[in-house]
C-alpha cells in the first residue's frame, strides 16, 4: 500500500486522511443540499410553494404563504423510510439498505384577529435533510499490489456508513401589506449531527490480510439563515411569488479517529444565496403550481479562508449554478384531498464531470404522491410518499495510474405522516 494515499475522495462520501485539509466542496454540498419539501402536505406537492400555499411546510419555500392560513392550529409529522444503494466494483454488484425514522415537523401557527387583511405567526421545527446512507462494495482489483507472494491483484472489501440529520427551528411571520399581497419573513436556527464510518480491507489469494483501514468522523452542526418572500394574487385564482434565502452560516465541529490518529477540528461553511420564483393556479378545489430556484454553488465558501485556499478555489472553478425545479398539483374533494408532484435538483459538478470525460449525472429526481383526510371537524391526517433516485461515484483511494472506481445507483423511499389540529 506504500504507493497509495488511502482516502475516501468520493463525490458525496468524502473524507480525507489529513483532517486539516479534509474539507472540500463536497462537504458544502452534503450540508447544503436538502429535501425538496418538509411537512406531509408539502411533501405530497414535492415542495412546490413559492407562490403561496396555506400550510406550515410551505414556509420552507416562501414564508409569505403563512398569511393564507385562516385558522390557528398545531401540526406535527414523522418522516421515515429507506435508502437503497447498488454498488458496482470490478464487475461485482453489492446491495445495501439503511432505514430510519425521525421527527419531520412540529409547529404552532397562530392567526391574529385583524380588522382587515391577514396577520399570522408561527414557530416550529422542520427536518430539512437526512444523511443516512450505507455503501458496500466487493471486488477483485487486478492492479492492486501488496500480496505476500508478490503477485498482483487483491480482493477488496469496503463498507461506508453515514447517519444524521439537519433541521431548522423557525420563527415565521406573514402580513398582508396591500390588497391580495402578502409578505413574510422566517428566522431560522439550523442544527444537526453527522456521523461517518469507513472500513476497508484487502486480502491476497491466500486469504491473508494485506491492509486494513478504519475511519470515524462525527460532526455537530449549528448555524442560522433568513428567508424572505412575497406572494400576490394577480388575477382570480392566480398567484405569483418570489422568495430569497440568505446564505446559511454553518459552524462545523468535528471529532475524528483515522486508524488511531484522533483529534478535533472546527471550521465554518457559508452556503450560497437561494432565489426562487413560483406560480400557482388555485380555483374550484384544483391547485396547480410550479417553482424554480436558482443556487450558484460556486459562491459557497469554507472558512477560515486562509486555511481553505485550495478548496475555495476549487469551488469557484469547478462548481456551477443550478436551477432546481418543482411541480405540484392538488385536488380537494371535501373531506379528501389528493396530491402529486415532482422535483429535480441538478448536480453543480455536472459541467466539471463533462470536462473530465466522466459519464456521471448526479441529478436528484424526486416523484411524490400524497393525500389528506379530515377525520373530524378540526382534525386532518396527511400522508405522503417521496421516491428519489440518483447516481454517484466513489474513488476508494487515490493511486498513480488507473484509479479504482465504485459506481453507485441510489434510491430513497421516504414516507411522511402528519396530523393537523385546529384550535
Amino acid at each position: 500500500m506504500n504507493a497509495r494515499n488511502l482516502s475516501v475522495i468520493a463525490l458525496v462520501l468524502s473524507v480525507v486522511v489529513l483532517p486539516a485539509q479534509a474539507q472540500t466542496g463536497e462537504d458544502v454540498l452534503r450540508y447544503g443540499q436538502r429535501f425538496p419539501a418538509v411537512d406531509a402536505r408539502m411533501t405530497g406537492l414535492a415542495g412546490t410553494g413559492v407562490a403561496g400555499v396555506a400550510d406550515w411546510g410551505a414556509t420552507f419555500a416562501n414564508p409569505a404563504g403563512l398569511g393564507l392560513i385562516r385558522r390557528t392550529h398545531v401540526v406535527g409529522s414523522l418522516g421515515g423510510g429507506s435508502l437503497e444503494s447498488e454498488a458496482l466494483y470490478f464487475g461485482e454488484t453489492t446491495d445495501a439498505t439503511v432505514t430510519r425514522t425521525a421527527l419531520g415537523s412540529a409547529a404552532y401557527v397562530g392567526v391574529v384577529p385583524v380588522r382587515r387583511g391577514s396577520l399570522v405567526f408561527g414557530v416550529g421545527y422542520n427536518q430539512t435533510a437526512g444523511f443516512d446512507r450505507e455503501l458496500s462494495f466487493v471486488g477483485f482489483n487486478p492492479n492492486a499490489e501488496g500480496a505476500s507472494d508478490g503477485s498482483r491483484g487483491l480482493d477488496q472489501f469496503g463498507d461506508i456508513f453515514e447517519e444524521g440529520e439537519l433541521g431548522e427551528l423557525s420563527l415565521v411571520g406573514a402580513v398582508e401589506v396591500a390588497p391580495r399581497v402578502l409578505a413574510g419573513v422566517s428566522v431560522n436556527l439550523v442544527g444537526g449531527q453527522y456521523q461517518f464510518e469507513q472500513f476497508f480491507d484487502e486480502f491476497d489469494s491466500n486469504d491473508a490480510l494485506v491492509f486494513r483501514d478504519d475511519q470515524f468522523l462525527e460532526a455537530d452542526l449549528g448555524g442560522a439563515n433568513l428567508r424572505l418572500g412575497v406572494t400576490a394574487e394577480v388575477s382570480p385564482g392566480v398567484r405569483l411569488g418570489l422568495a430569497t434565502e440568505t446564505p446559511t452560516y454553518l459552524r462545523v465541529e468535528e471529532s475524528f479517529d483515522f486508524n488511531g490518529d484522533a483529534g478535533l477540528f472546527d471550521y465554518s461553511i457559508t452556503t450560497p444565496w437561494r432565489l426562487s420564483g413560483g406560480f400557482a393556479y388555485d380555483r374550484g378545489g384544483l391547485l396547480l403550481a410550479a417553482d424554480i430556484e436558482f443556487v450558484d454553488w460556486s459562491q459557497a465558501r469554507l472558512r477560515p479562508s486562509d486555511e481553505f485556499t485550495s478548496a475555495n478555489f476549487d469551488l469557484r472553478r469547478s462548481y456551477s449554478e443550478v436551477f432546481n425545479t418543482r411541480f405540484g398539483m392538488e385536488y380537494d374533494l371535501g373531506p379528501w384531498a389528493v396530491r402529486a408532484g415532482a422535483a429535480f435538483q441538478p448536480d453543480p459538478l455536472r459541467e466539471e464531470f463533462d470536462r473530465q470525460g466522466i459519464d456521471l449525472d448526479r441529478l436528484r429526481s424526486t416523484y411524490t404522491i400524497g393525500f389528506s383526510l379530515k377525520t373530524l371537524d378540526r382534525i386532518a391526517l396527511d400522508v405522503a410518499y417521496a421516491y428519489t433516485e440518483f447516481e454517484d461515484r466513489l474513488v476508494p483511494y487515490s493511486v498513480v495510474g488507473d484509479e479504482p472506481v465504485v459506481m453507485e445507483d441510489v434510491i430513497r423511499n421516504r414516507f411522511v405522516v402528519g396530523v393537523r389540529v385546529d384550535l
